[in-house]
């Protein structure tokens, strides 16, 4: 799945340059995602979020395109742990790739101003491996079910977006909203800071 929205991708960028050159864009993305207690619970923490996408301004008010998200979310303890003195559990980061179709709407691309966004697509989740160790001797007594997986969820996101631009091909979004796997299993907040280039 992934490299086909890999080649969609590459494809959308090349047909930038043969068709209409200035309806088409690339993005680069970084941030942050604010996880719900859910996941906290379990042990994981709030973390890191960037990615990369092609967008075509398909009407005036209308753009849709495609992205590849990475999200991190790294261990910070918690969750179960195990009731013998000596013990104790040890983790290792989640992390998730998200592939999306997504679509704004909004004023005149070239206006500062508040826009509405949605995505959705399919993500690959990344469960880090739990263990119960002996504290003294690091021997690992055993590992955590539904630990160390990858799981493949549909999942969707909707949010508001701020259009900041700053010369004719440069636009600066800043972008948050509620992602979520469509069993609600992991939600997270991200707050994204996303560079627009139009080609």
């Amino acid at each position: 799945m992934k490299n086909i929205i890999i080649i969609i991708t590459f494809c959308l960028i090349l047909g930038a340059h043969a068709n209409a050159q200035n309806k088409w864009g690339i993005e680069a993305k970084g941030g942050y995602n604010l996880i719900k207690n859910d996941m906290k619970e379990a042990g994981w923490g709030s973390g890191a979020t960037f990615g990369a996408g092609a967008i075509y301004q398909w009407k005036p008010g209308i753009q849709i395109g495609g992205n590849i998200v990475y999200n991190n979310f790294p261990y910070t303890g918690g969750g179960i742990q195990p009731f013998v003195i000596g013990w104790t559990v040890e983790g290792k980061d989640s992390y998730s790739i998200d592939n999306f179709v997504l679509f704004r709407l909004h004023d005149k691309i070239n206006k500062a101003g508040l826009y509405f966004h949605t995505r959705l697509g399919v993500s690959c989740f990344h469960v880090g491996q739990k263990n119960i160790i002996v504290e003294s001797t690091g021997e690992i007594i055993d590992t955590y079910e539904n630990t160390n997986i990858n799981e493949f969820k549909p999942i969707g996101a909707i949010g508001l977006g701020f259009n900041i631009p700053i010369s004719k091909s440069i636009i600066i979004k800043l972008e948050s909203g509620y992602s979520s796997t469509f069993d609600a299993e992991q939600q997270y907040f991200p707050m994204a800071f996303i560079v627009h280039w139009k080609l």
